[in-house]
């Protein structure tokens, strides 16, 4: 194998390693949306007694329901794309590399990332619909008295 060879082989691993670091720096930032809208969430339509309306706890469900998808979704490819770096710096270490044409990306891997992508977006969009709702009924209820 040339150096050259041996080169492009680490340089295709660095941009699988690449990916991994991408995807968890993402995950972090999700955490801490998913904390701060919470909070906010939860304080804006707490009632004086200290409780949520009932279609308020439903719309919350969802909203963390979306926030942990999106969660997963970085997690799950950062834990696969790790794992397929790991198996091809092992390779590589056992020489079984001939050029960077051997570090591939298995067509499936993004799969997983994808169907939570798809459940987010659902979770996402029904949190919205009861929302929108919600204000609806409120604007009815304020309209009539």
């Amino acid at each position: 194998m040339t150096d050259k060879n041996q080169s492009e082989i680490t340089h295709a691993i660095d941009e699988l390693w690449n990916e991994y670091s991408l995807n968890t720096d993402s995950l972090s930032k999700v955490c801490r949306q998913l904390a701060f809208a919470e909070g906010g969430l939860c304080w804006f339509f707490k009632t004086p007694q200290s409780t949520f309306p009932s279609q308020i706890i439903n719309v919350l469900f969802f909203l963390i329901l979306y926030f942990l998808l999106d969660a997963f979704q970085y997690l799950i490819s950062a834990v696969l794309y790790k794992n397929l770096a790991k198996y091809y710096e092992k390779r590589n270490e056992n020489n079984l590399l001939k050029n960077k044409n051997d570090v591939k990306r298995p067509a499936c891997i993004n799969f997983p990332a994808k169907i939570c992508f798809i459940l987010k977006i659902v979770s996402l969009s029904y949190a919205s619909l009861l929302l929108i709702k919600y204000f609806i009924n409120i604007q009815l209820i304020n309209f009539c008295l």
